[in-house]
This record gives C-alpha cells, sequence and structure tokens, in this order.
C-alpha cells in the first residue's frame, strides 16, 4: 500500500479533515492535500510526527510490511544445556568440548 493512501485511510478512519491535520503539523493544507494525492511526499521528520498523530508504528504509515529473512527456532533443552555447561567449572567444561570434538571426529 501506498504512502498517500495510508495518509488518507488514517485520516478518514478519525474522520478528521486535512485542514485539521495540516494545522497540528503546522503545514499549509494544499501541502498535505499534496501528500494525500500522492504529488509529494513529506520528510522523514513529518512522516514521524504524522505516526504519532495518528499513534500508529511509522512502517504501518509508510506501508512497510516487515519480515525477518531469519527463521529463528529456539530449543529450550539445548539453551538449558548451555546454561549449565556456562555454570559448569573449568575442567567440566574442558571434559565437554574435548567429548564434543571426539564426537565431531566420528561423524
Amino acid at each position: 500500500m501506498n504512502l498517500h493512501i495510508n495518509l488518507r485511510i488514517e485520516r478518514e478512519k478519525r474522520e478528521w479533515t486535512q485542514k485539521s491535520i495540516s494545522k497540528k503539523l503546522g503545514v499549509a493544507a494544499s501541502t498535505y492535500s499534496n501528500w494525500e494525492q500522492g504529488n509529494r511526499e513529506p520528510d522523514l521528520e513529518v512522516l514521524i510526527k504524522l505516526a504519532d498523530i495518528y499513534q500508529i508504528p511509522l512502517d504501518q504509515l509508510v506501508g512497510r510490511n516487515f519480515t525477518s529473512p531469519l527463521k529463528i527456532s529456539v530449543d529450550l533443552d539445548l539453551l538449558q544445556f548451555f546454561a549449565e555447561v556456562q555454570a559448569a567449572r573449568e575442567d567440566q567444561r574442558k571434559e565437554i568440548v574435548r567429548y564434543w570434538k571426539f564426537m565431531n571426529e566420528r561423524s
């Protein structure tokens, strides 16, 4: 979705006028109208103010759908194991590392 469409949707959801938003921003109503029509785009500082006024995340206002390219799965047993290894005595950790190397050599 485009920024200019989001600006209009968010304003109309609240039943606000372009004039009322432009007044809150301290810009001319024609300036805000140009943003909603897609003729121009506000600078970052104004976008942040708009997101604050609409009480929505900036990403949502600009139409950015962020999805992480990394899929991270958490194995709680493995996390517990690492915590226990970290808390172990130094000689115990050395033995675990030695065993790990032995197991990797066998694979």
